[in-house]
This record gives structure tokens, sequence and C-alpha cells, in this order.
């Protein structure tokens, strides 16, 4: 378990995963954060409903052009953020990923998965977002 892992939630209910990138901010994709809602978080807990600290979103400003956005709280987390990599992972490399996702592909929204998960993945390369932006491959 990583202290920079947070669990997003839209309107109370369980949405994305997201990361902590300083005391006071969330990166989220774009796609998870998009409308206008009362977004809160879970930091630094394995369990979607429980533990860790919460915090509220206080102001969110998309990317332009990729599926980025950027959350500022209403209040500083006392974790540890994630460390923000200055250049891309080298195809051919592996990489941990986390998140609570879909555990079934009929309707996502009913099956979350209440721990959280990891697994490596193979980089195959970059591809593009779903807004035109550089994505990593898998």
């Amino acid at each position: 378990m990583q202290p920079h892992h947070a669990r997003l939630f839209k309107n109370g209910h369980e949405h994305c995963t997201v990361t902590l990138v300083s005391a006071r901010h969330i990166l989220a994709a774009k796609h998870c954060v998009n409308t206008s809602t009362q977004y809160t978080f879970r930091i630094n807990s394995s369990h979607a409903s429980s533990g860790g600290t919460t915090a509220t979103a206080a102001r969110v400003t998309l990317h332009a052009s990729a599926d980025l956005a950027v959350v500022k709280l209403d209040r500083d987390a006392t974790y540890t953020p994630a460390k923000i990599a200055s250049t891309y992972p080298k195809t051919g490399s592996n990489m941990s990923v986390y998140g609570w996702g879909a555990t079934c592909k009929d309707s996502e929204s009913t099956c979350q998965s209440p721990a959280l998960k990891t697994a490596t993945m193979r980089v195959t390369g970059r591809t593009t977002d779903a807004y035109g932006g550089t994505a990593i491959g898998r």
C-alpha cells in the first residue's frame, strides 16, 4: 500500500482511483472530474469505504488537451505524495498500477472492488488518450 493513493467519490458514490501529488493536490483523470458536482476523497486506505483521511475538492483544474486534472483539496493531507516522473517509462519496462476499479464488464458501477488492487504492467510504448494527450501504452 502506498500512502499517496486515494479513492474519489462523486456525489458520495465510488468513482475513480486518484493520486496525492502534494499535501493539498490530487492528480486525477479528467474524465473522472469533468462535471460540476461534489467530489470527496479517501486518502491512504486500502478500503474504499473506511480508514485513511477524507478531504473535499475545493477547486478542479482540467487540462486543455489531455485526460488529466488537478484537484485542490480543502485541507492538507499529511501523507507522502507520489513522485512525478520526469520522463516516460521505457518500452518493455514493468510498472506497478493500482486501483479499486470494476471487477466485471457488464455494469462497472455495480461491481467496484471494495479493496485496493495492484498489478504489474509491461509498457508497450506511448499512445493517445481520449482527449488527444500522450498516454502510456500497456
